[in-house]
């Protein structure tokens, strides 16, 4: 798919070639004319053409150097903060981390839930929540870290709600508007 800013680009690099080789034809005809209209050496004629068009030289290799070194430097802090791109998320100052697949689902990483809820979790209440939920709604990855399914922690949130304060119907509220549809949308317009 050619987006705007590949279109862009792509005209940049037509445009640089056609001026390099616009700069070279000028430099062939000025050497020629010098060698041939003037009867200069060729070795005179080649070094007179190039002081002549040395500036223009440098500076469009200026530019060309400049520019890849900005796009280079563009692309090292892009490749750095590409994991963080638009997955980074905050309750009160809290990081919570957020995944979700091509297909849309999403999970969140049972510590950050528990850290928010101010909820100490061991081995022992984490294998409980797996027995509850089964192996779609609290599993473990590769990295043996535990996450919720998106609507098994929106459910567990309810359920704590129920007994305790207003953080956890905030904090439910907050998935379930906030994070949850626009990571949906954005799953959506990428496949």
């Amino acid at each position: 798919m050619i987006t705007y800013e590949n279109r862009e680009i792509r005209q940049l690099w037509v445009t640089r070639i056609f001026i390099a080789i616009l700069l070279l034809l000028s430099f062939a005809f000025l050497f020629s004319v010098l060698h041939f209209y003037f009867k200069i050496g060729v070795f005179y004629s080649a070094l007179f053409g190039l002081l002549l068009w040395s500036r223009l030289f440098a500076w469009f290799a200026s530019r060309w150097l400049v520019h890849g070194v900005d796009s280079y430097v563009r692309w090292i802090s892009y490749m750095a903060l590409a994991p963080l791109n638009g997955n980074y998320y905050a309750f009160d100052g809290l990081r919570v981390r957020i995944e979700c697949d091509e297909s849309g689902r999403c999970r969140v990483l049972a510590d950050d839930v528990f850290r928010v809820m101010c909820q100490p979790m061991d081995s022992i209440a984490r294998q409980k929540l797996a027995i509850r939920y089964g192996p779609d709604g609290f599993f473990k990855d590769s990295r043996r870290r535990w996450w919720f399914a998106e609507e098994t922690v929106l459910l567990w949130l309810s359920l704590h709600a129920e007994r305790h304060e207003q953080r956890t119907l905030r904090f439910s509220r907050w998935l379930e508007r906030e994070v949850f549809p626009p990571l949906r949308n954005k799953q959506r317009s990428m496949s």
